[in-house]
């Protein structure tokens, strides 16, 4: 029986959630989540499967709840993108509830994954440097598309609800600066929606990107993205896990190329080692990001990242340049970021391991 060595205290048992400070619990700040439900164009809405068709498609809204009279502008954005065939909201409140518990407006966008373009029926699936052909790219960004619109309208001081005005008061939410990722196809996808935010002008002062296990981006050129215009307060982690059995680590080996202009250490591809050393096991799987799969080194892998790019992006909006600062030392490349605690023993659990050009590491040598 592989649980009778821990049972009685042979095995080590893995380090605890953080009980304080980044990837504790989330908060302080509760929070109220509203429902918009935006338009599917109809170049999306006739081609759409049955596998979500309970799906009202929509854009859910999350407000922190904060104290009378903070004495601040506003709140920033963060932008949140679901996998696969996985919509529901409920697989994601862990990761909402980090984000808006440090101060941000979180908007978690629903798009359709079930389409059907006449055009699957007779291409080549093609996938080079990061990049795929699938046809179905195209309907979805035209809904993702008509979801951000939607969301500019309701974020926007003269356009928004009567729910938003009691919630925020006289406060604004400040889309330029931004926090902005996803999950899997999800986080694939951030990468296009956040094109479409620069558009907007939005994360045009503070910008956080961050990827979970990011499948292939779209190759069609209508969708690609150009980022050689990001503010110079810009960190982004694109990050793979070990034993993920549904995703290349080679799509994010490549999504760091669209960042070149900047800063290395800014720039993070970050790989999430499994440790078997104790038991439980600590496997890092492509579903740590989802609350299903929400366990210790979801914690220390994830959730502690989270906390500190929250901070780092609401500190800048309110110019907190030593609670940024302390944030940033959490965010780049150092034993900050990388250390994930000690089992029970005193052995350190694998540390995650930091590249900033992957092309040059044999670990990721297969892509290139």
């Amino acid at each position: 029986m592989p649980g009778i060595p821990a049972l009685i205290g042979i095995a080590p048992s893995p380090p605890e959630a953080p009980t304080m400070g980044y990837g504790a619990q989330a908060g302080p700040f509760d929070s109220v989540r509203l429902q918009y439900l935006y338009p599917i164009p109809e170049l999306v809405s006739e081609i759409q499967g049955p596998t979500e068709e309970d799906i009202d498609f929509s854009v859910y809204l999350h407000l922190p709840q904060l104290p009378d009279d903070p004495g601040i502008e506003g709140v920033p954005l963060a932008i949140l993108l679901h996998a696969f065939k996985n919509p529901s909201i409920d697989s994601y409140t862990d990761w909402i509830d980090h984000l808006v518990g440090k101060g941000m407006a979180v908007a978690y966008i629903q798009y359709p994954t079930d389409v059907r373009p006449d055009e699957a029926e007779t291409f080549t699936l093609v996938k080079e440097d990061g990049m795929s052909n699938w046809p179905h790219h195209v309907p979805r960004m035209h809904a993702l598309q008509s979801a951000m619109d939607l969301l500019q309208e309701r974020i926007d001081d003269t356009t928004r609800d009567e729910v938003v005005n009691q919630t925020l008061g006289d406060m604004k939410i400040l889309p330029q600066h931004l926090w902005i990722g996803g999950h899997s196809l999800g986080g694939a996808y951030s990468l296009q929606v956040l094109q479409m935010a620069q558009n907007k002008q939005w994360g045009n002062q503070t910008l956080v990107v961050d990827t979970e296990m990011a499948a292939a981006r779209p190759v069609q050129e209508e969708w690609l993205p150009n980022f050689t215009t990001l503010p110079e307060n810009t960190l982004v982690h694109l990050v793979i896990s070990e034993d993920d059995m549904t995703v290349s680590k080679c799509e994010s080996a490549h999504h760091i190329d669209l960042f070149d202009s900047v800063d290395d250490n800014h720039t993070l591809l970050i790989y999430i080692p499994s440790d078997r050393y104790g038991f439980p096991r600590l496997v890092a799987t492509h579903y740590l990001p989802a609350n299903e799969a929400h366990d210790t080194l979801a914690d220390w892998a994830m959730y502690r990242r989270i906390d500190a790019q929250a901070d780092w992006v609401v500190a800048h909006s309110r110019g907190d340049l030593n609670t940024a600062d302390f944030a940033y030392a959490n965010l780049v490349n150092t034993p900050l970021l990388s250390d994930m605690g000690k089992w029970s023993d005193g052995t350190p659990v694998l540390p995650l391991q930091i590249y900033s050009n992957p092309s040059e590491s044999a670990l990721f040598a297969s892509c290139f």
